[in-house]
């Protein structure tokens, strides 16, 4: 397997359902939005890039997927569909931190270097984490972490902020002194930026096999059975 291998992405953290496919330097992304029902829209979404792509399934080579923090059960959901895919295909696998996933997209899209992102864990909780992008890969700052929003404290100058854990809990923008104007609240994890990231994951040997490809849900309480 070459260092760009065919790679399928897939995720299903929040409402905002993505699948992506990466072949060689093209992608090919198929998204919706849903309150429930992720299992139905992420085999349509599916469907819909390997049309695009004019490949079928068994052409994949790698499989991403976003292994959490997020919602319980679109997190189940995109962790056992890969695990099905990586049994029945015979593939490696690489979890993508869905944390890391929107500090990326907004390095790419803006060049900021140190980013904090910050979901809505519900029970008045965040997940959370701090990352860097001054070196050539990103470095966590502040490891992930389930905390109260009172919690989250960082020690660092120039910081920006991703995740609407900053619009739930809006006393964190001044608690953490980010640079709102280049913030964003918005932003979610997508399929494509799985594939991106699990691909030069893939290049460092950090793929694993469909057993290991296990989930992050941060909360002790919740146990996973494949």
């Amino acid at each position: 397997m070459n260092n760009k291998p065919i790679t399928l992405g897939i995720n299903t953290t929040t409402r905002y359902i993505s699948v992506a496919l990466l072949v060689g330097d093209k992608e090919y992304l198929a998204e919706d939005y849903s309150e429930r029902g992720h299992e139905g829209i992420i085999l349509a979404l599916m469907d819909k890039v390997f049309s695009k792509a004019q490949i079928t399934k068994q052409d994949v080579e790698l499989l991403a997927f976003g292994r959490g923090p997020g919602a319980f059960t679109g997190i189940r959901v995109a962790t056992a569909l890969t695990q099905g895919l990586a049994v029945g295909l015979n593939l490696p696998v690489v979890p993508v931190s869905d944390l890391l996933n929107v500090a990326y997209q907004h390095n790419q899209k803006t060049h900021v270097k140190t980013i904090a992102a910050c979901f809505d864990a519900r029970m008045k909780e965040v997940y959370a984490a701090v990352l860097d992008f001054s070196q050539s890969e990103p470095q966590y700052l502040q490891a992930e972490a389930l905390l109260s929003p009172e919690n989250f404290v960082v020690d660092t100058t120039e910081l920006y902020g991703v995740g609407n854990g900053f619009s739930e809990f809006p006393d964190l923008v001044s608690q953490l002194n980010l640079d709102i104007e280049n913030s964003d609240f918005e932003l979610v994890p997508t399929a494509l930026a799985t594939a991106i990231l699990g691909r030069l994951d893939f290049t460092k040997g950090l793929a694993v096999e469909a057993a290991d490809a296990l989930p992050v849900y941060l909360r002790n309480e919740v146990a996973w059975k494949n």
